[in-house]
């Protein structure tokens, strides 16, 4: 495919200066700005219009009568009490590998988890 733009005097000497400073070709240059800087659709992208379908069906499957989850049970603290429970009862301590049978480097050190 063949292009004709007409550029404006400055952009069109900053794509010749880079030209002359890579060693390759104006139209080298300006189609490989071309390519970069185009957007790109994927095939699973989808318009507001198929979105807003796609959600009307999923909410065409759930059965009658059912009622709506209730805003505590929708809030972080519902959701993720039993990691922060878990994060509050352990921790790590670190511990010199000379407490540890058998070892005497001093400077070296693990990690052993301890309980409060």
């Amino acid at each position: 495919m063949t292009i004709t733009l007409e550029l404006p005097p400055d952009l069109a000497v900053r794509f010749v200066a880079e030209a002359k400073a890579t060693g390759v070709p104006v139209d080298e240059v300006v189609r490989k700005y071309l390519y970069h800087a185009t957007p790109e659709r994927s095939a699973t992208q989808l318009t507001a219009e198929e979105v807003d379908r796609g959600l009307e069906e999923a909410a065409d499957l759930i059965a009658e009568g059912i009622p709506p989850l209730s805003d505590e049970a929708m809030s972080r603290e519902s959701i993720y009490t039993r990691e922060d429970d878990w994060n509050r009862e352990w921790t790590f301590s670190p511990t010199p590998i000379s407490s540890f049978a058998g070892f005497s480097a001093p400077i070296l050190s693990t990690a052993r988890l301890v309980t409060r």
